[in-house]
């Protein structure tokens, strides 16, 4: 028995992503992301979706009120963009991360059992 690779380990994340999108892990990390980015998408809604519009009266905490739709348009752009940057990065970061303990625990333990299956391309 012989210790998997790198390409082997990136390749069983990405099956595992892939094959399975009902359980896709990504799913609440985009979520999490999206939620954090609300102090800029929420504006921007408010402005250009919301079908009941704020009353005068109210008293947010937001950033930003009452926004012309030519700002709110800008300010949605830059969120998507930052959320896009965000996931990617994490994303990456998560890959990174676990790669790096399967192949220390693969340098460890070099013979633990493995499932036989057909060799991943070079």
């Amino acid at each position: 028995m012989t210790a998997p690779t790198e390409q082997e380990i990136r390749a069983e994340l990405n099956r595992r992503v892939t094959d399975y999108p009902h359980d896709d892990p990504r799913e609440p990390l985009k979520e999490a992301i999206d939620a954090w980015a609300s102090i800029l998408t929420s504006p921007a809604y408010d402005i250009l979706e919301s079908p009941d519009p704020r009353d005068e009266g109210d008293d947010s905490t937001e950033l930003w009120a009452d926004l012309r739709p030519s700002e709110a348009i800008v300010l949605r752009r830059l969120a998507t963009e930052a959320i896009d940057r965000v996931f990617e990065r994490c994303q990456e970061l998560v890959t990174e991360e676990v790669v790096a303990a399967a192949l220390a625990f693969a340098a460890e333990h070099p013979d633990a059992p493995r499932p036989q299956r057909e060799p991943v391309p070079a």
